[in-house]
């Protein structure tokens, strides 16, 4: 059976809680945005905890490394590469590529997950937006993985500088370009929400 609190932390708990919105309702903009930025900063190291863990541990997820390379080698067949897959690796001439952890765009989706879940909102568009962007990092992560064989393959480019400056790059810019894109998206419906509340 639930104890009911004193009757003193009730009366003080009351007091922090009117201080509190007597703090928010006197802010400006400009406070109200730090104050924002402060929140979604906080939440976002809070959900980074796993993704550190996963770290520290060395966990893997061994069929998804082994997924990004045999749908890699099928995209490579598909536009006229002689290509095959065992394992984590992807074999076309003379050419292996392992398709490492770190490889399968794990990151990526993670700080994608991260950011939508530390940006206000309802939690049905968090989940849509995440659901919808997955899918979407998953497929630039193939295209990128049988971008860097043809490169180097077909047009002879140096397989570092695509990798380490082009797709390293290109793979941030599509989760920030993701979220942005949720956020503009959920930020106009949560606009023309309010209006026809108005």
């Amino acid at each position: 059976m639930a104890r009911e609190l004193p009757a003193e932390v009730k009366e003080k708990f009351q007091d922090y809680r009117e201080e509190y919105r007597e703090l928010i309702e006197g802010m400006n903009s400009r406070q109200e945005g730090l104050y924002s930025a402060l929140i979604f900063l906080v939440k976002f190291s809070l959900l980074a905890a796993p993704f550190y863990i996963v770290l520290g541990t060395g966990w893997e997820l061994e069929g998804l490394r082994a997924w990004n390379a045999h749908a890699s080698a099928y995209i490579l067949e598909i536009i006229g590469i002689d290509a095959s897959s065992t394992g984590s690796f992807v074999l076309t001439g003379d050419m292996v590529l392992d398709v490492t952890w770190d490889s399968t765009a794990w990151k990526s989706a993670a700080v994608f997950i991260g950011l939508i879940l530390a940006s206000p909102g309802r939690l049905g568009a968090k989940m849509k937006g995440i659901l919808l962007g997955i899918p979407i990092l998953l497929g630039v992560n193939l295209l990128r993985i049988s971008s860097m064989v043809y490169a180097v393959r077909v047009l002879g480019l140096d397989y570092e500088f695509i990798h380490t400056f082009l797709w390293r790059w290109g793979l941030t810019v599509a989760v920030l370009a993701s979220w942005l894109l949720w956020w503009y998206r959920t930020d106009i419906s949560r606009r023309i929400r309010k209006i026809g509340r108005l």
